[in-house]
């Protein structure tokens, strides 16, 4: 089974993403969580842009800054899956997230 990391790096080489967040991204993966400064020194970027390319991802909450520090969320769904859940809820659907129960009236 892939991770979606994994996914995003193979669309980075047609190009659907720009490589510098691409880049982030893998040393993210690779290394867990990295301060600004290293990450940028990885991928060869300064402070800003690493705060810049990672500011998207962030608000949509693919990644966090914690601590001082860069990392993955773990459990992120992916923008698609996102997506695809605030059309079903847009339609009336109640959804619960994989491994929650409903509760029972």
């Amino acid at each position: 089974m892939s991770k979606p990391i994994t996914d995003t790096l193979r669309l980075l080489q047609g190009g659907a993403f720009n490589y510098d967040v691409g880049a982030l991204l893998a040393e993210l993966e690779t290394v867990q969580s990295l301060p600004t400064a290293a990450l940028g020194a990885r991928c060869d970027l300064d402070s800003r842009q690493v705060w810049g390319l990672l500011k998207t991802p962030r608000d949509a909450g693919q990644v966090r800054f914690d601590g001082g520090r860069w990392s993955l969320v773990q459990d992120y769904p992916g923008r698609d899956v996102q997506r695809a859940a605030e059309l079903l809820r847009a339609r009336g659907w109640k959804l619960t997230p994989p491994n929650v129960r409903a509760k029972q009236p």
